[in-house]
């Protein structure tokens, strides 16, 4: 399903009957409380946030406000969903007795710009899901979220990491790509050691050696500002048997990249090379064994051939299948189909290139 120019997901469909069916029998149970996609204006009164409801969901209505004062008493409420609808503000003594919170989802808040202070106390959160809050750009102190295990900060305005992140060492996926974020301080990536998911903005480089750190990473987005770099991280991660999935941008200038994907998301492992110089006698290129995308893109110190270029980098044992070159003049051919490895069956021409499926 395509929800933007960039992004694909996916998801399951119900019928309309039973959905209804499910919700008539969640109505009658006390714990829950769903009231999706009823085009809600304002958040349900006090009264019905009973003591003993454990899931609420109010996603995708029109809700903009919660009036101030407002603490509705749940302490067994574990799952708490306002994702997709227009709050502005949340007053602090929402949360205030809400200690038994567990995921928290605000994601899709597009005009919400502060988190309250008492979020810092929902010590039992292993969720906290704010993506695509486009103007949030304050996020409390989350040090003491011990728990805590995913935390999904995509498409905010935050311009600093949030106070403590350093000490969220139970965090297993984090995601602060598409922020206002220049920096992270050093010494932070590196305490977080049990990450397995890891995305950060490709303009934001982090050291290397902290990345060592991250024994159980399985998937990254990042960038680095130069091939050394790179190199140095490819090394270390083939020494893992641990598969990885990755889309790095390695460009002297991140900042300035912009690398239009023709086959966004479908694509897991993917490396663009922007504005680097590949000649020089520089050491060989090292690029990831799995690797499936690779671009090309103001590329310098190329050979006349790419095969040449990447002597040592043999397609059939990868899964390369998509190569973008833009703007790389001194390359004049993608691949010579007769030299002595390539060969002829029927039609079809056996190169170590072959599996390539769009160039």
């Amino acid at each position: 399903v395509n929800v933007s120019n960039y992004r694909e997901t996916e998801c399951v469909k119900m019928h309309c009957l039973i959905r209804d069916v499910a919700l008539r029998m969640i109505d009658s149970d006390s714990k829950y409380m769903v009231k999706s996609g009823r085009c809600l204006q304002r958040i349900p009164d006090e009264i019905e946030w009973k003591e003993d409801l454990e899931k609420v969901s109010l996603i995708d209505n029109n809700i903009s406000l919660i009036p101030s004062g407002i603490s509705p008493k749940c302490p067994k409420l574990s799952s708490l969903i306002l994702a997709s609808n227009h709050l502005r503000s949340i007053p602090d003594s929402f949360f205030s007795q809400l200690r038994a919170l567990r995921v928290l989802d605000l994601s899709r808040n597009y005009d919400l710009e502060v988190l309250p202070n008492s979020v810092s106390q929902l010590s039992n959160l292993i969720a906290l899901l704010l993506s695509e809050c486009y103007r949030l750009s304050f996020v409390p102190p989350l040090g003491g979220l011990k728990a805590l295990k995913e935390l999904d900060l995509y498409h905010t305005a935050i311009k600093n990491v949030p106070e403590g992140l350093e000490r969220l060492v139970n965090l297993n996926c984090l995601n602060i790509d598409s922020t206002g974020l220049r920096t992270i301080p050093d010494g932070t990536i590196c305490k977080l050691s049990h990450l397995q998911s890891l995305r950060i903005p490709e303009d934001v480089e982090v050291r290397v050696e902290e990345l060592k750190a991250l024994k159980h990473l399985e998937e990254f987005q990042g960038g680095f500002y130069d091939m050394d770099t790179l190199c140095h991280f490819v090394r270390y991660r083939q020494s893992y048997e641990t598969p990885i999935f990755y889309t790095i941008e390695v460009s002297p200038s991140l900042s300035l990249l912009w690398f239009p994907s023709p086959v966004p998301c479908q694509i897991n492992n993917n490396v663009t090379l922007s504005g680097i110089d590949l000649g020089g006698g520089k050491s060989a290129i090292v690029l990831p064994e799995d690797i499936q995308q690779l671009a090309l893109i103001n590329c310098h110190g190329l050979s006349a051939c790419l095969t040449t270029a990447f002597s040592s980098f043999n397609i059939q044992r990868r899964g390369l299948t998509l190569c973008l070159i833009d703007n790389c003049p001194e390359l004049e051919c993608i691949m010579k189909v007769s030299s002595s490895e390539d060969q002829l069956v029927g039609e079809m021409i056996l190169s170590p290139w072959a599996p390539l499926e769009k160039i």
